[in-house]
């Protein structure tokens, strides 16, 4: 029906690859599950941000990436078919400070 892909760019920012869902499942939501899933990945490896990018041609992909709140940024790639180049920032939690006492 389709798949996706995330990878490291650098130290807290990832990189949705290779998005794709079947023309016969199109429509049904399953693009946004997908990357609702891919953005729930890269949360979990502690990713403050997500990038990608996608043709000018894919008129359903920039919808549902403008849609999902991705903002267009200036070109992050030498890739020749990134017309367009979205990120989604996260909201990242600060880790929970544990501070070992001594004998009192």
């Amino acid at each position: 029906m389709g798949y996706g892909a995330l990878r490291t760019l650098k130290s807290g920012i990832g990189e949705i690859k290779r998005t794709w869902i079947s023309q016969r499942a199109r429509g049904l939501g399953i693009g946004r599950g997908l990357l609702a899933e891919l953005e729930r990945m890269a949360k979990k490896r502690r990713m403050r941000a997500s990038r990608l990018n996608t043709d000018e041609a894919l008129g359903e992909a920039l919808y549902l990436y403008r849609s999902a709140d991705y903002r267009e940024i200036p070109r992050y790639n030498d890739n020749p078919y990134a017309h367009h180049r979205f990120e989604k920032k996260f909201a990242v939690s600060a880790p929970a400070i544990i501070q070992l006492l001594g004998p009192c």
